[in-house]
């Protein structure tokens, strides 16, 4: 039989051995609940880790998109002007952003029709002169007047003009080519100032007709300056016909439209209209309207 002593080591020892694995068991609990606290942090970390990653650059052997650039943009957009207008002698330019309608013209003009049978060769020849004059009495004194025409007996016929109608572009580059067209009694006509001295023919510097245009190359390489591309209007050959033949014809009658057409490189376009008629005078009047 054991001694009281001997008893009492037992109990300590096995009270002991119970303390031990009792902490044992709690520390193996402690350190399952970190790992799994851990574990939690780490898929947290991991899962906003890859939210924010950028995608992958492509490998070696994907092509790259090529970077985008945007190109220059053309300015689309055309102005009327007559040059030296009458009474002011400056420039009036009318831009096409403005889109008027039954602008009138500061152009002047007078059609003279003539019956000159039996006139002298000296009366004949200061025809001309006299329509300046005449010019200069109603708009006053102007550089830029003009008298086209012929005396070819029995009838003269002149076209007296101040002022120089001009269509210029706002960017040549954006440009497809220019049409001009006359829908009555007139045709237009174009002179390449440029080409006067080196051409053979001197007919060969003027484009003229009913219907003429110009490209944007032409454009480009000849008109594209601060004045722009000169033109002016005369009286048809169908129109000078019946005039000789019926120099009495009342000048009222004399009406046209020019039609001038703005073609661009984009596929677009832009028009205005110039309306042209005359008193029983001959004394022009003349009207902008945007298309």
């Amino acid at each position: 039989m054991k001694s009281d002593k001997t008893m009492a080591e037992d109990i300590l020892e096995r009270v002991s051995v119970i303390e031990t694995k009792k902490a044992h068991r709690k520390k193996t609990f402690y350190k399952a609940t970190a790992s799994l606290g851990a574990f939690a942090l780490i898929l947290v970390a991991a899962f906003t880790f890859l939210n924010n990653t950028p995608a992958p650059l492509p490998s070696s052997d994907e092509s790259l998109s090529p970077i985008e650039t945007t190109a220059p943009a053309i300015r689309k957009g055309f102005s009327f002007v007559v040059a030296n207008a009458a009474e002011t002698d400056e420039n009036y330019e009318v831009w096409s952003f403005r889109h008027e309608s039954n602008m009138a013209l500061p152009l002047g003009g007078i059609l003279l029709v003539k019956d000159i049978t039996g006139m002298s060769s000296d009366s004949i020849s200061r025809i001309p002169h006299e329509l300046h004059l005449r010019l200069e009495e109603i708009y006053g004194e102007n550089d830029t007047f003009s008298v086209r025409g012929n005396s070819a007996p029995p009838t003269a016929i002149y076209f007296g003009t101040i002022g120089k109608m001009a269509v210029k572009t706002e960017d040549a580059s954006a440009l497809q080519s220019i049409e001009i067209s006359c829908s009555d009694t007139g045709k237009v006509t174009i002179q390449d100032i440029s080409s006067i001295f080196n051409s053979d023919d001197f007919l060969e510097s003027f484009n003229q007709g009913k219907y003429v245009s110009v490209s944007g190359e032409e454009y480009a390489k000849r008109y594209d300056n601060e004045e722009g591309m000169y033109f002016y209007w005369l009286p048809s050959e169908e129109t000078e016909a019946l005039l000789i033949a019926e120099p009495q014809t009342d000048l009222s009658t004399i009406t046209d439209t020019i039609t001038v057409k703005v073609n661009y490189t984009d596929g677009t376009s832009e028009q205005f209209t110039l309306t042209l008629s005359f008193d029983d005078e001959g004394i022009l009047t003349s009207t902008y309207n945007y298309n």
